[in-house]
């Protein structure tokens, strides 16, 4: 496919003036959930680190596929609002 980087530019500035005004309405549960998640991902992270030594391997890559996922919980707005510049970026 071949894009336009003009009409990008200009797509990208409008999504993202979009987007800023989405992030503005976020209510408290969301920005509560959104910590928790950063602070779960990290925490697991670091467990799965000092378990490393001492624990069988799976246990280790479960805690850190547990992570990850959490990490990902933390930036699901981050990624909606890309999935959809991406899709409009396709039409």
């Amino acid at each position: 496919m071949h894009y336009n980087l003009t009409k990008m530019g200009q797509h990208f500035m409008a999504r993202k003036s979009k987007i800023k005004r989405l992030s503005q309405q976020r209510s408290l549960g969301q920005m509560i959930s959104t910590a928790v998640f950063a602070g779960m991902g990290a925490w697991l992270l670091l467990e799965a680190a000092s378990l490393a030594p001492t624990h069988p391997q799976w246990q280790v890559w479960g805690l850190v596929a547990c992570a990850v996922f959490c990490v990902l919980g933390a930036l699901r707005f981050v990624i909606a609002g890309f999935w959809t510049m991406l899709k409009d970026l396709r039409k």
